[in-house]
């Protein structure tokens, strides 16, 4: 797990998207002060979480946006994304990279993001918990921060080593159970005090629920009098309304006469919309063949489609032949190379045998002279030498006979071995491969049964298309014009919002002081045009009346004019003129002047406007002494009059000055118009609303419409990509039959081979057996021979000891040459029997090889018809298109005539319309009839809602809830009077008490079983922070301690002597204790951390930052200038450090010293060539030395 890469865009000096990659090892940051290298380690610490703004060198969290410069508009956003290596999954999550991102607004607007998805803070401080990486961790040491954990407080230098001994997950986890404790206890006394109110409420619910019981039994007594009552009345009405109904009959007839010459029009409608229909009818007939006409250049698509995936799936094939066929030459190579060097074996044995044999003749012309010689001594015994002398070659040939078998024997043994594995071997291949055919021939058979399933259902889904692409087309014709309305006023709308957003018309120094995010901080109220509301008829005047003055600036104080200036002056964005609440009084008209009595005189501009009531002093300094005339002509009469002491200004905007001067004529009209600008936008918005109103409804059929069609669309290119990948399948599949048949037939040729060479080394082997068998008789009987010859030759051999002993010398030899030469023999022939089976085995491979060629000459000569078929393919398209456009031309035509009918149609409707208000005309004869019966209708209502509101009860089942009533009308009348009495005797009564008492005693109960289960939860909770709490102890003195060790001889090695060690400051209490660090440098005396000098707490510090990475290495290491106060010894010494740690360890340290940057493998440098924009550029050291080498 390491730091692989940081982007940054809009972070505090680095405006533009910045990509940082990083390598494990050591990456070094340089550049000038001031250039924004320690924003490295600062982009870092935010995207893991920081909140606190001076943690990140600011006063709050908007300074991390990037603030602009004199060339630069500030950023909207700041946003940091890191990207971590998580191939060794240190991190629990399944991805191999983890991308966090950080993303901030100047509303106060942010995010998180982790691989792209939303998440909480929360949840990137759980990724990154106990892995030394986070905003408290000890991975991210900033800029003048190292000798913090010095003079931190013990609780706070406490954080760090929590995290370093890995404790800080148990104790999240032990904070939230102790806060579910309180809650639980909390919940507990809410519940505690819920039973003790529910306790008080049982008592009288139960008295209350008894007297609804007596009431409710009273009431249905009296609904059923009443119903039955009801009935009697609804009958008599009936009977009435019967009677009325038979006159409204006759009435009926007229208005039928009435209402047939409005048919006979109808009649003459239908016949047009028949024509009409039967136009629609022709138009869907072609619009069914276009859609089939691009079916069929869709499926003519996919053939060309699969035809080229067989031609690339026939060039593989092709090219795994021509490999098969360079093997197969190869070891027809291997065979031939192996049969001439057995030739040269043969060869070189027979050159020896030769030599032998010579040596032979020799030995046996010495071994006949001694004969000779001794021929003279042994007369008598000469019968008995020839005999032994014939026994001893009888045996010694049958010898080399027996060792030659035998050696052939242990040859075809080796070789039948041999040949049963590889009869074994391909047999096995051979049940195999059988096995792997049936699987693809039932395959291919299941798949030809899915593709033809999937064509019926793509001619299903195509039909379907066709009917919503109806319901679609009709629809969108529905919406068009309605959409192009709306479509101008939200053009119109947006513009004029972009206008008011951008404050179009104001001056650019105006729009600067109200475009500030902090203007309500800084006291700017607004310009005097946004102020004011005014209505459309004195917009003209009021505009004119105040000209410039609009874009005076509205403050609350003159103070907070004067900064504005200030501001302005800084960023040289031009003048403004200022009007201070505070400072600004103005002075109207005094008393009412008796101009304002005049003919003509609308009154006073400010009385003309609306505004807030604290800019009454600014408004009557500007409009307060302006008088609004009707015309010019009433303004110059009034001028006169009073002699041109006031300033007068028309509804049209022209201006008559006090002394006599005039201004106006002709205005351009402008789109930045302030005052109609606000006032467009308004009624732009309302009646944007009302239109949507009256598309919603289109849009929602539209909407419903295009669905089913994507739907549908969906379906069917699903099923076409479906059909398409099975139908390249079933090709391959093929494709492989026939090569798994070829393979086969492959396998059974080899292996009818294997097994003829097998029955031959079978019939060999027998034969050997029998020449041995046959040797070693021979051989029996000539040692017999020669024992007996011996026996008769024993009586000689004392005088002929040294002669027997020289003829029996050269007979050994003798018969070693002639052993020698049957192995020579028996080597010769076993040659020659390898030297056969190679030819036959290079025989089969060339046959072959043959076979492999005929196959891919034929698979060339498909390739060639499959190209002639993608030409015809391609043809058919081309086709297809054109006819695709000589129908869309006979729809064009079609759509013109149904067009000419539905004229026509809308011509006969309106002379329907005509008949129907004759008709209207006899209705009215009926009114006098049907006015009676809507009477009756209304008294039969009244009593129907009676019943319904009081009973909710219909006429039909009071009918039937009243049949077994046989009790008179008075006398129901008496009972319901009776009953009457009987309820009001009750008092009020509670109805809802039976139900209240249900619902209080049952959560009564609940309440009860809760309360249990929360003391159960709590007893669960104590326990589990016990248990959170003896595990933290237990980890945090074991790994406290090795830290502490740790720090003890890193603190020796940086400092060269001296000793150091950290210790709890109450032992007793490991999990609260302070920590204190005790260090005493070489040479000096125990003493207070605070009298160091600043290179030794530098140190220090460092020491026990490496005492925790070699306790508990961190992923990735970031260090801000850490080592500025040491000196170069000490630079040298810590760099070491680091590169020791850098196998386990990632380092970007951010540094001025030359010391710590020769041991970098990548340097980056951050430059400032822009004021206030940083800029980086890399070099990578460890690539540089590789390259040198």
């Amino acid at each position: 797990m390491y730091l692989k890469r940081l982007d940054l865009q809009g972070f505090k000096s680095f405006p533009e998207k910045v990509k940082l990659e990083f390598n494990p090892g050591i990456t070094a940051v340089v550049g000038p002060n001031g250039s924004g290298k320690s924003n490295v380690s600062d982009a870092v610490r935010w995207v893991l979480g920081e909140q606190r703004a001076k943690s990140l060198r600011g006063d709050k969290m908007e300074d991390v946006i990037f603030a602009g410069t004199e060339s630069r508009k500030p950023q909207g956003f700041a946003e940091v994304t890191i990207v971590i290596d998580n191939q060794d999954g240190r991190m629990p999550v399944e991805f191999t990279e983890v991308q966090v991102t950080r993303r901030v607004f100047r509303s106060g607007e942010s995010e998180y993001r982790i691989n792209g998805a939303a998440c909480r803070l929360k949840d990137i401080q759980e990724l990154f918990m106990d892995t030394g990486v986070g905003r408290e961790g000890y991975s991210i040491v900033g800029q003048g921060r190292i000798d913090e954990i010095l003079n931190a407080k013990g609780e706070e230098r406490r954080r760090i080593f929590e995290e370093a001994t890995g404790i800080v997950k148990y104790k999240t986890r032990k904070i939230e159970a102790t806060n579910k404790l309180e809650k639980e206890q909390q919940n507990l006394l809410r519940v505690e005090d819920i039973i003790s109110e529910l306790e008080g409420q049982l008592a009288p619910l139960e008295e209350q629920s008894e007297t609804a019981r007596q009431f409710l039994s009273l009431r249905e007594q009296l609904k059923q009098a009443e119903i039955a009552m009801f009935c009697t009345e609804a009958e008599q009405m009936e009977q009435e309304f019967d009677r009325l109904t038979e006159q409204m009959a006759l009435a009926a007839e007229q208005q039928a006469a009435a209402q047939e010459e409005g048919n006979a029009a109808k009649a003459r409608i239908a016949e047009k919309k028949q024509q009409n229909e039967e136009k629609n009818a022709a138009l869907q007939t072609l619009n069914d063949t276009i859609a089939q006409v691009k079916a069929d250049i869709e499926k003519t698509e996919g053939r060309i489609r699969l035809a080229e995936e067989q031609s690339q799936n026939d060039a593989a094939n092709l090219t795994r032949m021509e490999k098969e066929v360079a093997a197969k030459e190869k070891q027809q190579a291997e065979k031939q190379q192996e049969t001439e060097v057995c030739r040269s074996r043969i060869t070189a044995l027979k050159m020896t045998m030769d030599r032998e044999q010579e040596q032979l003749d020799t030995l046996e012309a010495s071994y006949e002279s001694l004969s000779s010689t001794l021929q003279q001594h042994e007369s008598r015994a000469e019968s008995f030498k020839d005999e032994i002398f014939e026994q001893i070659r009888i045996g010694t040939e049958a010898k080399g006979e027996i060792a030659k078998r035998e050696a052939m024997m242990e040859q075809f043994s080796s070789r039948k071995e041999q040949l049963e594995t590889e009869i074994a071997h391909t047999q096995s291949r051979l049940e195999h491969q059988e096995v792997h055919q049936k699987v693809l021939e039932k395959k291919a058979q299941e798949q030809q049964e899915t593709a033809e399933f999937l064509e019926q259902e793509l001619d299903a889904l195509e039909q379907d298309s066709r009917h919503a692409s109806e319901t679609k087309a009709k629809a969108e014709r529905a919406l068009a014009q309605q959409e192009r309305v709306v479509s101008e006023k939200k053009s119109r709308l947006r513009l004029l919002s972009e206008l008011e957003r951008e404050h179009e018309g104001f001056y650019n120094s105006v729009k600067s002081l109200l475009n500030l995010p902090d203007q309500k901080e800084r006291g700017i109220c607004g310009a005097v045009g946004q102020l004011l509301q005014v209505e459309e008829a004195y917009e003209t005047a009021i505009e004119a009346a105040l000209g410039g003055a609009m874009q005076n600036v509205v403050t609350k104080t003159e103070e907070d004019a004067k900064n504005a200036i200030q501001y302005l002056k800084q960023r040289r964005l031009g003048r403004a003129t200022f009007l201070p609440i505070t400072a600004v009084k103005g002075r109207g008209l005094e008393g009412r002047p008796a101009i304002l009595e005049e003919r003509g005189v609308i009154g006073t501009a400010d009385t003309l406007v609306t505004f807030a009531e604290e800019y009454r002093g600014i408004m009557t300094y500007l409009l307060g002494r302006i008088l609004i005339v009707e015309n010019l002509d009433e303004a110059v009469r009034l001028a006169k009059k009073y002699r041109h002491q006031y300033k007068m200004v028309t509804l049209e905007g022209d201006i008559m000055n006090p002394g006599g001067a005039m201004t106006g004529g002709s205005q351009a009209k402008k789109t930045t118009n302030i005052f109609g600008r606000t006032r467009e936008i308004h009624t732009l918005q309302k009646e944007l609303e009302d239109a949507s109103k009256q598309t919603a409804s289109l849009e929602e059929a539209l909407q419903l419409a295009e669905e089913d069609l994507q739907e549908i669309a969906e379906q069917i290119m699903e099923k076409k990509l479906e059909l398409q990948k099975l139908t390249v399948t079933i090709q391959t599949g093929k494709g492989e039959m026939a090569k798994m048949e070829s393979e086969i037939a492959e396998t059974n040729s080899r292996l009818k081979l294997l097994e003829l060479e097998e029955r031959q080394l079978v019939d060999q082997l027998s034969r050997a057996e029998g020449d041995i068998a046959k040797s070693k008789e021979t051989l029996a009987q000539s040692e017999a021979a020669m024992a007996e010859a011996n026996e008769s030759l024993s009586a000689f051999q004392e005088n002929l000891a040294e002669e027997k002993e020289q003829r029996d010398h050269l007979m050994e030899e003798i018969t070693q040459v002639k052993i020698r030469i049957s192995n020579s023999g028996q080597q010769i022939y076993a040659a020659e029997e390898t030297v056969l089976r190679l030819q036959q085995e290079a025989e089969t491979l060339q046959k072959e090889t043959r076979q492999l060629h005929q196959q891919m000459e034929l698979l060339r000569e498909s390739g060639d018809k499959r190209g002639e078929t993608q030409e015809a393919l391609h043809a058919e398209r081309e086709k297809l298109e054109q006819q695709e456009e000589t129908l869309r031309q006979q729809l064009e035509e079609t759509n013109a005539l149904i067009a000419s009918l539905t004229a026509d149609t809308a011509e006969l409707e309106e002379a329907v319309q005509t008949a129907a208000d004759t008709a209207a005309k006899l209705e009215n004869e009926l009114f006098r009839i049907e006015t009676k019966q809507e009477k009756i209708n209304e008294e039969k209502q009244r009593i129907f809602d009676r019943m319904w509101e009081e009973y909710e009860i219909t006429i039909g089942a009071a009918k039937e809830a009243s049949k077994e009533e046989k009790r008179p009308y008075g006398e129901l009348k008496r009972l319901s009077k009776e009953w009457k009495n009987d309820m009001r005797a009750l008092g009020n009564v509670n109805v809802g008490a039976i139900d209240q008492y249900r619902e209080v005693k049952e959560r009564f109960d609940f309440l009860t079983n809760q309360r249990a289960d929360i003391l159960e939860a709590e007893e669960k909770l104590r326990q589990i922070i016990a248990e959170l709490t003896e595990l933290m102890e237990k980890q945090f003195r074991e790994q406290f301690a090795v830290i502490s060790k740790n720090f003890s001889e890193v603190f020796q090695e940086m400092f060269g002597g001296g000793k150091a060690y950290l210790k709890l400051s109450d032992d007793a209490n490991a999990l609260e204790s302070s920590i204190d660090i005790v260090a005493q440098p070489p040479g000096k005396s125990l003493q207070n951390m605070q009298l160091l000098s600043g290179g030794e707490r530098a140190l220090t510090a460092i020491a026990i930052l490496f005492s925790i990475l070699k306790m508990k290495p961190s992923p990735f290491c970031i260090l801000d200038e850490i080592e500025a106060a040491l000196d170069d010894a000490n630079v040298r010494r810590y760099a070491q450090y680091l590169t020791r740690f850098s196998k386990e360890t990632q380092f970007i340290v951010i540094t001025h010293r030359k010391g710590t940057m020769e041991y970098a493998d990548v340097m980056y440098g951050v430059t400032m060539q822009e004021k206030g924009v940083s800029k980086l550029i890399s070099v990578d050291f460890s690539k540089a030395q590789e390259d040198v080498v």
